[in-house]
């Protein structure tokens, strides 16, 4: 283990856009670790508000080396992507702007990287909202919480220790796959070979899965030590632009999945093929909304890195899905009719057998014997 005077063992990095109101609050729970040997980098991804002037406020009080890097506008993948670059740890630790740590937390995190030489760490979070009707009352917002703790909760309460292959598939098969980069600890090595995919919407998904399936050793615990806030802020609205933003996000991580599926192993071949299953049906999803509104011609295809010839290319495999599923579903409806013809002629059968005068007389035959058992087993 690395000591303090040969550099920081954890990078903490901090992207920032626009959360003035929450960012001392996070800034202030790195501060307060009960682990020492860390650095800080907060990258402000162009904010418009008052986060640049507090995060300059907020780190004054800290004494293990701080990078404070400003960047135009260019989204969540961008700015973590930078704070790696800047990052001089072994280990990284992506903290969103608006959560905390508890106060052990990097503690446990290194505790248990180098004690089971790990390359990824992953954990569970606790959630708290920054007001009670956050999800519009006090009830509901009751109710959210408990539905996001039970989401975010690990199925291990000791720590399991797999290849990454094998914790990915255990993830997707027990129905635990939590795409969240702030829930897992990763070896910097690791990061900089995956780096986020800039311009998207629901980035963590394809991170988090090329994470795992690259990584070598990878722990998971069911210890609580991330706290994630609920605010109603941060919930998306179902306008035109989000089903735009939606559909070219799911579009393009469902082409990322496709190709890893082209090279992964047979051994993980069935879990990934689940999640880029998900995907397409997503995509899909957005897309007849989008034609439903019509505003698929609004795509602005370069900032999504698409090409004309790509949206085409869905458009065919669109129409080719729903047609498969218009003759699985003829396909299930004449079985469906077979089957029932089939019951139809059993019960004509059976009543014939039992009009028959050997049925009726097998009845007398067997009375006393079936009398005898039935007496024997009351």
């Amino acid at each position: 283990m690395k000591l303090d005077n040969n550099g920081p063992l954890v990078s903490v990095v901090i992207p920032a856009y626009n959360v003035a109101e929450y960012i001392n609050q996070t800034i202030a729970s790195v501060r307060e670790q009960s682990y020492k040997n860390w650095e800080l980098i907060v990258v402000d991804d162009g904010s418009t508000d008052r986060t640049l002037e507090v995060i300059a406020e907020s780190v004054k009080q800290i004494r293990q080396h701080v990078v404070v890097h400003h960047q135009e506008n260019g989204g969540l993948s961008a700015a973590r992507n930078s704070g790696v670059k800047l990052a001089t740890g072994e280990y990284v630790y992506f903290l969103d702007s608006d959560d905390l740590l508890p106060q052990n937390a990097l503690l446990r995190f290194v505790e248990l990287s180098y004690q089971n030489a790990l390359d990824v760490l992953s954990f569970s979070a606790v959630n708290f909202a920054d007001d009670s009707y956050a999800m519009g009352d006090e009830e509901s917002t009751k109710r959210r919480i408990e539905e996001y703790d039970e989401y975010y909760d690990r199925i291990n309460n000791q720590i399991c220790v797999s290849s990454g292959e094998d914790a990915f598939i255990s993830m997707v098969n027990s129905n635990h796959f939590v795409p969240s980069a702030p829930l897992s600890f990763y070896r910097k090595t690791l990061v900089e070979k995956t780096p986020f995919y800039k311009g998207i919407l629901f980035e963590d998904n394809l991170f988090m899965t090329q994470i795992l399936l690259k990584a070598r050793r990878v722990g998971i615990i069911n210890e609580k030590l991330y706290k994630r806030r609920i605010r109603s802020g941060s919930i998306m609205h179902n306008d035109a632009h989000d089903y735009i933003r939606r559909f070219a996000s799911h579009f393009v991580i469902s082409e990322e999945l496709r190709k890893m599926l082209g090279d992964c192993s047979n051994h993980v071949y069935e879990a990934l093929e689940s999640i880029y299953s998900r995907f397409v049906a997503l995509s899909m999803d957005d897309y007849c909304k989008l034609l439903q509104r019509n505003q698929i011609d609004l795509l602005n295809l370069n900032q999504y890195e698409l090409c004309r010839d790509s949206l085409v290319q869905y458009q065919v495999f669109y129409k080719t899905q729903l047609a498969n599923m218009h003759v699985k579903s003829e396909e299930l409806h004449a079985e469906n009719m077979s089957l029932k013809q089939n019951n139809s002629f059993l019960e004509k059968e059976t009543q014939r057998i039992k009009d028959s005068w050997t049925y009726k007389i097998g009845l007398v035959i067997t009375a006393l014997p079936r009398w005898a058992k039935h007496q024997i087993t009351k």
